[in-house]
Protein backbone atom coordinates (compact mmCIF):
# COMPACT_ATOMS: atom_id res chain seq x y z
CA UNK A 1 0.00 0.00 0.00
CA UNK A 2 1.16 3.14 -1.34
CA UNK A 3 1.52 5.99 1.40
CA UNK A 4 -0.78 8.99 2.07
CA UNK A 5 -0.08 12.07 0.77
CA UNK A 6 -0.15 14.56 3.79
CA UNK A 7 -3.33 15.86 2.02
CA UNK A 8 -5.12 12.74 2.12
CA UNK A 9 -4.43 12.64 6.34
CA UNK A 10 -7.45 14.45 7.86
CA UNK A 11 -5.87 17.96 9.12
CA UNK A 12 -6.51 17.17 12.96
CA UNK A 13 -4.42 13.88 12.56
CA UNK A 14 -1.59 16.18 10.50
CA UNK A 15 -2.31 19.11 13.53
CA UNK A 16 -1.65 16.42 16.13
CA UNK A 17 1.40 15.07 14.06
CA UNK A 18 2.84 18.94 13.78
CA UNK A 19 2.00 19.44 17.62
CA UNK A 20 3.87 16.16 18.34
CA UNK A 21 7.28 17.39 16.54
CA UNK A 22 7.48 20.46 17.85
CA UNK A 23 6.86 18.86 21.76
CA UNK A 24 9.96 16.27 20.78
CA UNK A 25 12.03 19.64 20.30
CA UNK A 26 10.59 21.96 23.03
CA UNK A 27 9.75 20.00 25.95
CA UNK A 28 12.23 16.84 25.31
CA UNK A 29 15.10 18.94 23.93
CA UNK A 30 15.31 16.78 20.88
CA UNK A 31 17.31 18.15 17.63
CA UNK A 32 15.13 18.95 15.01
CA UNK A 33 16.65 15.75 13.26
CA UNK A 34 15.66 13.79 16.62
CA UNK A 35 12.56 14.76 16.61
CA UNK A 36 11.63 14.36 12.78
CA UNK A 37 12.96 9.99 13.02
CA UNK A 38 10.61 9.75 16.34
CA UNK A 39 7.64 11.54 14.92
CA UNK A 40 7.39 9.53 11.51
CA UNK A 41 8.24 6.65 12.97
CA UNK A 42 5.59 7.51 16.33
CA UNK A 43 2.73 8.39 13.36
CA UNK A 44 4.12 6.22 10.54
CA UNK A 45 4.38 8.75 8.06
CA UNK A 46 7.52 9.12 5.43
CA UNK A 47 10.15 11.69 5.95
CA UNK A 48 8.67 13.93 2.78
CA UNK A 49 5.27 13.29 4.39
CA UNK A 50 6.50 15.17 7.54
CA UNK A 51 8.46 17.57 6.24
CA UNK A 52 5.06 18.91 4.30
CA UNK A 53 3.19 18.84 7.80
CA UNK A 54 6.02 20.72 9.46
CA UNK A 55 5.85 22.99 6.41
CA UNK A 56 2.48 23.58 6.64
CA UNK A 57 2.03 23.73 10.31
CA UNK A 58 4.69 26.63 10.40
CA UNK A 59 2.50 28.27 7.14
CA UNK A 60 -0.90 27.94 8.82
CA UNK A 61 0.39 28.54 12.80
CA UNK A 62 -0.49 25.95 14.06
CA UNK A 63 -0.77 25.37 17.72
CA UNK A 64 2.09 25.39 19.64
CA UNK A 65 2.51 28.68 17.86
Amino acid sequence: MAAQSPEELPEERRMEIFRALADAQDLYDFSPEQARKLVANRFAVSWEQLRLIEREGRERLWPPF
